[in-house]
């Protein structure tokens, strides 16, 4: 009989731990939600999510162009409130934010059926962006920011022409080889594009002509025979810390 009555103990208390949980569930779904911490909490996801989306740092670009490109899309409003310096290899760019989340109050329409108050949060950060790093989150205090500012701007991002590989492809065709650099350079005299030549010893002429900010190349030979073709290589090359634009692309290229 002593083992029916421990069993029958045990039982009774599983059971009375089912409705005390049961209760407790009741109740805390039962409960009105405060608005401000569900905004508070808001506004803490949706700056860890912008770390997450900036992420390791391969774009190089001015401060304002990044507040303009890589802070929209959330579903709380997110403001870019003042900006500095750029990610550019020695500098860093500073861009403060302010998160602002509302909630609208929401009544339960059923059991177990969710309502909070009515609530809103906000809250200031600081992200530092360093080329090759990872972004820095701190806090700041959003009194000590600016409140009307224009939307940031982002700049127009240099690039080749469409029609780049024609006019060094022309120049190939019929250029002679002693030169081939002076030409190729006053065909793209802009500041920001890059050009390099090379003459290799197999008789190939070759030509690199970039534009580091967005990462734009193109690399164009001329074989011994006078065949012109457009060469391929691994775009990892372009980006910041590695080789570039360079002619090495096709002579050398990265194993």
């Amino acid at each position: 009989m002593r083992w029916v009555a421990t069993v029958f103990v045990v039982g009774l208390a599983v059971v009375v731990v089912g409705v005390i949980a049961f209760v407790v569930l009741f109740f805390d779904a039962a409960r009105t939600k405060d608005g401000d911490e569900i905004a508070a909490r808001n506004v803490s996801a949706t700056a860890d999510a912008i770390v997450e989306d900036l992420g390791y740092q391969r774009d190089t670009a001015d401060a304002e162009t990044l507040a303009a490109e890589r802070f929209g899309h959330y579903s709380v409003v997110v403001t870019p409130v003042a900006w500095s310096g750029s990610t550019r290899q020695g500098e860093e760019a500073v861009i403060d934010v302010r998160i602002l989340a509302t909630v609208e109050a929401q009544s339960a329409t059923a059991v177990f059926g969710a309502s909070n108050t009515e609530g809103s949060a906000e809250r200031c950060y600081r992200f530092r962006l360093i080329i090759h790093e990872y972004p820095v989150r701190t806090d700041v205090d959003c009194a000590s920011l600016p409140d009307d500012v224009d939307p940031p701007v982002a700049a127009a991002r240099p690039e080749l022409p469409d029609d780049a590989e024609n006019r060094v492809r022309a120049i190939l065709e019929d250029v002679d080889p002693a030169e081939l650099a002076m030409r190729v350079q006053a065909e793209f005299p802009e500041p920001g594009v890059s050009v390099d030549t090379t003459t290799t010893d197999s008789g190939e002429s070759v030509v690199a002509v970039g534009v580091a900010e967005s990462k734009d190349c193109i690399v164009v030979v001329r074989a011994a025979d006078g065949s012109v073709f457009r060469a391929s290589f691994d775009r990892v090359q372009l980006e910041p810390g590695e080789g570039g634009c360079r002619v090495d692309l096709y002579t050398a290229p990265a194993l």
